[in-house]
């Protein structure tokens, strides 16, 4: 079953009002369900309250407010005295006892340089870590962001000395502390603007109390502290315990759970983790893609290589932050805990399939390792789960087609994009130039819909595979017209997709061009000198647009098949010029390009071929 979510995605998109936000929050009749539908609705994208939201999901307070007062000062305290008793210095009056004792090169255990000494080192490989936290936001490079990251990290590996740190904690708090600070600052904001004045007094002073600046580093610690223990599972190995030296170092390349470049029947040292991404693959993978799921077995592709880092960032370096903060709003919001986590893992494979089915080992493994930005991230969390409760959870409309593939998170030229072009490059060079139209294009697309054995999304079974029956979403049972012809209207769409993209970019372009030209008047100057600027600005402004279609008349046309067999199948855009009267005249003049934003059909007619 699918359905189409824009209205309600839409509905939900718009700004909540603080008061109402704050209503809900302290609603006496708020309980997990509506807390659970709150989250999953993107209700807390843009909100002001999402850092409450989050610590009552983490029970850090619980649902009602009349308790949180005195949590919060508990908690506060709990944290300003352990910082302190963690936090030692030779150097200071109460370990001045015996200098024979307290000295730095001395060797006995109740030497205070001792424990100062692995402390430091301690210390300087949290803050390697930390300089490298989301080098793209200017929030964490200030001084006061990574003195506050460091001290939170440290108490918490001096307190928990059999985990200790390791490599990836880091990038779990470090949204944590965004959350947090943001929320502080817009309720700084609101109480400026008197934005608050409706609210009873009570309501004043408990939200004081919660976005008080002077315990940014208190809260997170609580909430990080409490993450950390869902989450501690996946950055214990097995061979911890009992480790002489476990409590000082931090996690290195030979203990991350497993040797990642291994085969998954010898996976290394066994751990809770590595056991979860072998049942993700093996299990439920298997079972909802069979045939992603052989073709990355065929490749010895296993799911240790790029999943560790996964789970353990909590899909941190897949998403850019404003979509992340979405995805942790499911996942905490769901029940039971981290269950979500699972069914995000496979529908982030299964969105990309398209990719991973018809690529190499070292192409998958750039797609995996350098996961292609998410267009819709609330498509993609409603597929998540849908996944996982398909009776509760409809199937969204058109998830496939959310993935920008061309380029990475950070916005750069995706290295798999970059070497296609560089092969286009060296082809070109050795071969005959190809002159591609439109209708060349359809008709590569239309072979390859109506040949079983040419398409890449289709593959057969092998001798050894699984029953075709025991996949839920997929199948690798030959498929019939119909399903090639959805096969082919993906395609199509994928190429009108990147089309668009372009097109953005150059109206964009475009009207920042006009804005500048209508701007140069007021730079003065001489008159005939500036209108010959102007002119050159337009006439580049007008190239860029020459060839793309005003959004205006640009619509999308509804796929149809008649009910006489497979007549035809309409695709890409029609443009804003008048309706096709006679569809024949097509069929006259079937491998010639027709003149600009004309409607395109492509037909499948038994007995009559078009390829």
């Amino acid at each position: 079953m699918e359905t189409n979510n824009t209205e309600t995605n839409n509905e939900n998109a718009r700004p909540v009002p603080f008061i109402e936000e704050v209503n809900f929050l302290f609603d006496h009749r708020l309980d997990q369900e509506k807390l659970e539908k709150y989250c999953f609705d993107g209700r807390l994208r843009d909100s002001h309250i999402r850092s409450v939201v989050w610590r009552v999901l983490l029970k850090c307070l619980p649902i009602k407010s009349s308790e949180w007062s005195e949590i919060l000062n508990r908690s506060r305290n709990f944290y300003g005295s352990l910082k302190k008793k963690l936090s030692t210095n030779p150097r200071e009056d109460i370990f001045n006892f015996d200098p024979e004792l307290n000295n730095p090169l001395s060797l006995q255990a109740e030497n205070p340089w001792q424990k100062y000494f692995v402390d430091a080192e301690l210390r300087d490989c949290i803050n390697k870590d930390v300089e490298r936290t989301f080098p793209e936001m200017q929030f964490f490079q200030s001084e006061q962001m990574r003195k506050m990251m460091s001290d939170i990290l440290f108490v918490y590996s001096k307190q928990n000395d059999q985990l200790s740190y390791r490599q990836g904690m880091h990038e779990i708090l470090a949204p944590l502390l965004f959350v947090l600070y943001f929320d502080h600052e817009s309720y700084a904001h609101f109480k400026e603007q008197s934005g608050i004045s409706d609210l009873t007094n009570e309501q004043r002073n408990l939200l004081d109390t919660i976005n008080d600046p002077r315990f940014l580093e208190h809260d997170a610690f609580a909430m990080f502290r409490q993450l950390m223990m869902m989450l501690e599972k996946w950055y214990i190995n097995t061979d911890d315990y009992g480790s002489d030296n476990s409590s000082i170092a931090p996690l290195s390349k030979d203990r991350i759970g497993g040797v990642p470049f291994c085969k998954s029947k010898n996976p290394g040292p066994n751990s809770e983790l590595i056991e979860k991404l072998n049942m993700i693959n093996d299990v439920m993978l298997r079972e909802i893609d069979p045939a992603l799921w052989r073709h990355l077995n065929s490749l010895e592709i296993t799911p240790q290589i790029y999943g560790i880092r996964w789970l353990r960032l909590m899909f941190g370096r897949e998403f850019p932050m404003h979509d992340l903060l979405f995805l942790w709003d499911a996942i905490l919001a769901d029940r039971p805990q981290l269950v979500l986590v699972d069914y995000i893992f496979i529908a982030m494979l299964v969105l990309i399939r398209h990719l991973l089915l018809c690529s190499d080992y070292s192409t998958c493994l750039q797609y995996l390792m350098r996961y292609p930005p998410t267009a819709d991230i609330h498509t993609f969390i409603q597929f998540s789960l849908h996944l996982k409760s398909p009776k509760k959870f409809p199937k969204p409309k058109n998830y496939r087609l959310s993935h920008f593939p061309q380029i990475t998170q950070a916005g750069k030229p995706h290295p798999n994009h970059e070497r296609a072009q560089e092969e286009r490059h060296f082809n070109n060079r050795t071969s005959p130039p190809k002159v591609k139209t439109v209708d060349n294009v359809l008709n590569k697309i239309g072979r390859q819909a109506l040949s079983a054995h040419s398409t890449p999304l289709i593959r057969r079974r092998y001798p050894d595979s699984m029953p075709a029956s025991n996949s839920i979403f997929y199948t690798d049972e030959p498929q019939d017209d119909m399903s090639e012809i959805e096969l082919m209207k993906e395609q199509v769409a994928l190429l009108q997709s990147r089309l668009n993209e372009h097109d953005l970019v150059a109206r964009v372009g475009s009207r920042k061009l006009l804005a500048i030209a209508d701007d140069i008047d007021l730079l003065g100057g001489n008159a005939e000198k500036q209108e010959k600027l102007k002119q050159e600005i337009r006439e580049i402004a007008n190239q860029l647009t020459r060839n793309t279609v005003s959004e205006q008349w640009v619509q999308n046309v509804p796929t149809e098949i008649s009910s006489n067999g497979l007549d035809a199948v309409e695709l890409a855009r029609e443009a804003g010029t008048s309706p096709l009267q006679n569809n024949h005249s097509l069929n006259r003049h079937p491998k010639s390009l027709r003149k600009e934003n004309e409607l395109l059909e492509i037909h499948f007619n038994p007995k009559r071929k078009n390829f």
